[in-house]
């Protein structure tokens, strides 16, 4: 039967998929460009997938495919009853060691082990539900041999097929996993901090100690924790969590405490043994100095050191107060702080920013007008520079964003650094007939330019 309108077959255009008349680029241009998931997808016999010959894909898989090959962010296309995988340069990470195999598979064969998570979310949209958000999803899925704790912030949202019903899903994802753990470790060593002022004698720290490691099971499944006499010729173990069955088995430390190197053990599982030689110090006398910062008002413990800055530009004063954390040989821009997520522009507390003059970020109809005053900075890097957030929580402490206190966002512009920042600074120099905020770490730079405003303005 024809629809009267189109002149179309419809018991044709119900069949599947792959049966919809093929429009739009020819076959031999659908996968220019897309880097090297392009060039996969176009030495790829599709005649032998579940998504049939090129030539007879409908119009709406086009449409997307060249959608996600042309985007730089992580993006997935799940198509058919199916939802077979076809995905971006950007994405293949996150599949780990399951590309290339996981090209034109079906989800819930790549997925498998998470399935019972991810299925219920896929199956609800493609029924005609609404679009889902999930945020800091942990997930363990399979790397090699191994399960491996991993998070991810992603969306999954329906694709219309050229009938008009939902033809397959589009999943955008970004992998959180280092912030989740980074922050996690963070937690740990702050509540370690805070609470050994809590000890009043070097058992009670050694005992407090083990016990804020055993809450963060996920990266300390079991802490035995060991001192070595003054002498530094033996040990005793004072505190142990998570191994239940510990009996004080022996420990190889008189190798390691005569050569000062590493012993790797072989077993069951690899264990490393580290032992480092420290100066003695009582910890009685450690503990009373912690309670007597803590009595003060003092910080007793830092995870990174802060830096404050001021600067005169163009008659302006600006002040800026940020944490200053290290690079310490890790890869930033993108892992440490990922892209597309709200930072807090620094380290541990918020960023402190105050002028006694009004400023303009930007320039004609995007510009944004900073009355003097004080403020919070957060940013949210990409790659191609990102936001600066300019934010009402005037004296904020914490590391808690609160859109609703936004005087406004302004755009950050990537530059290359000749030589990579060990440690992140902001600085405020001057730039043309205003200035310049100038974010620096590892080889990037995120500059957003300002006026000052003229008195009156």
């Amino acid at each position: 039967m024809k629809d009267e309108r189109t002149g179309e077959n419809k018991s044709a255009a119900k069949r599947t998929p792959a049966a919809v008349s093929s429009v739009g680029l020819p076959p031999k241009d659908l996968f220019a460009g897309g880097g090297q998931m392009g060039a996969l997808m176009r030495s790829m016999d599709w005649s032998k997938t579940k998504l049939g010959p090129v030539n007879g894909w409908p119009k709406s898989v086009r449409t997307m495919l060249g959608v996600i090959l042309g985007s730089r962010f992580p993006m997935l296309l799940w198509w058919g009853p199916e939802l077979v995988h076809l995905y971006n340069d950007a994405y293949r990470p996150i599949l780990r060691d399951k590309h290339p195999a996981s090209l034109a598979a079906p989800a819930a064969e790549v997925w498998a082990e998470v399935w019972d998570v991810a299925g219920p979310m896929a199956r609800s949209v493609q029924e005609g539900g609404p679009a889902t958000w999930t945020e800091d999803l942990q997930l363990f899925i399979k790397s090699g041999d191994m399960a491996e704790e991993t998070y991810f912030t992603f969306s999954y949202s329906p694709v219309p097929g050229d009938d008009g019903g939902i033809g397959g899903l589009l999943n955008t994802v970004q992998e959180t996993t280092a912030k989740v753990q980074s922050e996690r470790q963070i937690r740990m060593l702050h509540d370690l901090a805070a609470r050994a002022a809590e000890a009043k004698s070097e058992d009670e720290a050694y005992h407090i100690a083990a016990e804020v490691l055993s809450a963060n099971e996920l990266d300390l499944p079991f802490v035995l924790l060991y001192v070595l006499n003054e002498e530094a010729d033996g040990e005793r173990l004072v505190a142990t969590s998570g191994w239940k069955e510990y009996e004080g088995r022996a420990w190889p430390f008189d190798e390691v405490i005569r050569t000062a190197h590493e012993v790797v053990l072989a077993g069951a599982t690899t264990r490393k043994l580290i032992v480092e030689r420290r100066p003695w110090m009582s910890l009685d006398v450690l503990a009373a100095r912690w309670r007597a910062a803590d009595a003060a008002g003092a910080s007793i413990g830092a995870l990174s050191g802060r830096a404050a800055v001021t600067s005169t530009v163009a008659g302006a004063t600006i002040t800026i107060d940020h944490g200053a954390p290290s690079k310490r040989g890790r890869e930033i821009w993108g892992v440490l702080v990922p892209f597309g997520q709200v930072w807090r522009t620094g380290a541990n507390q918020a960023t402190q920013f105050t002028t006694d003059r009004a400023l303009i970020f930007g320039t004609g109809t995007g510009a944004l007008a900073v009355p003097a005053g004080a403020y919070t900075l957060f940013s949210i890097p990409e790659r191609a520079g990102g936001l600066l957030i300019i934010n009402r929580q005037t004296g904020q402490a914490g590391t808690a964003y609160d859109a609703s206190r936004d005087l406004g966002r302004v755009p950050l512009e990537a530059r290359p650094l000749p030589v990579a920042v060990e440690v992140f600074s902001i600085a405020v120099t001057p730039d043309g007939d205003g200035g310049a905020l100038r974010l620096q770490w590892d080889r990037t730079e995120l500059v957003a330019r300002f006026t000052v405003a003229t008195q009156g303005e």
